[in-house]
């Protein structure tokens, strides 16, 4: 063997120990900055967190503790993070269930943090999404519908400004469809303030028509003595039901300025959709309902027992509508 291969034990040795003098000198200076106290669990953490760089054993032997019960301590880590999670995975399917599975992975992350469970929104989708196989459902689309020639246009007053300063300045009003067991065809017809985003008037009819549209509004304004219909704005969209001579003529006589969106445009009346979407996707598609009576109960139901006083909304920073419109200062009537 050459000597240029030849190693030199002495340099060898002395190499080593410089080796070692500077990862003496790096475990010190992150010793004390990144240990956080001398408690057991402090430095087992810190250990799991800097095994890569410098290794179990050399860091065991620094602190020295012995590989049983550090190892132990990783047993009964990962025990209960797994613990953890499966109960996180139990109330997620419990809030689905409570909630007719209705409940996309945006809500339920709500939902979770409510419960006392400090989780991620990316976190939430996984266990949800993909470990449980859970998602929302989606709404049914609408029946054909005829257009007549409309009795009076008005023009579009809010111009997709969605927002109202005060309850009982905007509202929006418009219909869906919703069916029975057998199949036949019921309509909902649902006033919303945009103020809060409460339905502040809902009915069901076997048509969907002005007459209906008016029972509607005639409800919603019976609703609170301090509504002044002269400041009312109604926005809709341009149907028969709301252009009509009878329907135009009522809001007229008592000065509600109408606002219409033009048509062509699907999300002029945003707010109604979504509320409608929610309406099917929470409580319509989830269940048949075998005849009139039940069907209508069961919005009434979902509209003053959950939607305006218990669901979470977006747009009022997860508040239900009630407690934005009352703000805990007046019943809730």
């Amino acid at each position: 063997m050459s000597m240029a291969k030849r190693k030199d034990p002495y340099l060898s040795g002395l190499l080593q120990k410089l080796a070692e003098t500077d990862k003496k000198i790096s475990f010190t200076r992150l010793r004390s900055e990144d240990l956080d106290g001398e408690s057991r669990e402090a430095i087992y953490e810190f250990i799991e967190k800097y095994s890569g760089r410098f290794g179990v054993r050399w860091l065991l032997n620094e602190f020295g503790l012995s590989p049983s019960v550090y190892y132990n301590y990783l047993h009964s880590k990962r025990d209960g993070c797994k613990a953890q999670k499966d109960q996180i995975l139990d109330e997620i399917r419990s809030i689905y269930e409570e909630h007719n599975g209705t409940d996309g992975y945006r809500k339920m992350h709500y939902y979770l943090l409510q419960r006392g469970y400090n989780i991620s929104l990316e976190t939430t989708r996984k266990y949800m999404n993909q470990e449980l196989g859970l998602c929302s459902v989606v709404g049914a689309r609408h029946p054909p519908y005829e257009k007549r020639m409309p009795f009076h246009i008005c023009p579009d007053i809010l111009k997709g400004n969605f927002k109202a300063g005060r309850v009982n300045e905007k509202w929006s009003i418009d219909f869906t469809f919703i069916a029975l067991e057998n199949g036949s065809i019921r309509f909902n017809c649902a006033i919303m303030d945009l103020y809060d985003r409460s339905i502040v008037a809902s009915l069901c009819g076997t048509e969907m028509n002005s007459k209906l549209a008016i029972k509607t509004l005639k409800k919603a304004l019976s609703t609170d003595k301090e509504i002044d219909p002269r400041r009312l704005i109604l926005h809709s969209d341009q149907g028969n039901e709301f252009t009509s001579e009878e329907f135009t003529t009522y809001c007229l006589e008592r000065g509600i300025r109408q606002s219409m969106s033009p048509p062509g445009h699907p999300y002029s009346n945003a707010p109604m959709e979504r509320y409608f979407s929610t309406l099917k996707s929470e409580l319509i598609n989830r269940k048949s309902y075998g005849n009139e009576r039940e069907l209508y109960d069961a919005v009434d139901d979902f509209v003053e027992n959950y939607y305006n006083t218990t669901r979470p909304h977006t747009y009022n920073n997860n508040k239900p509508p009630y407690e934005v419109r009352y703000k805990q200062d007046r019943p809730l009537t």
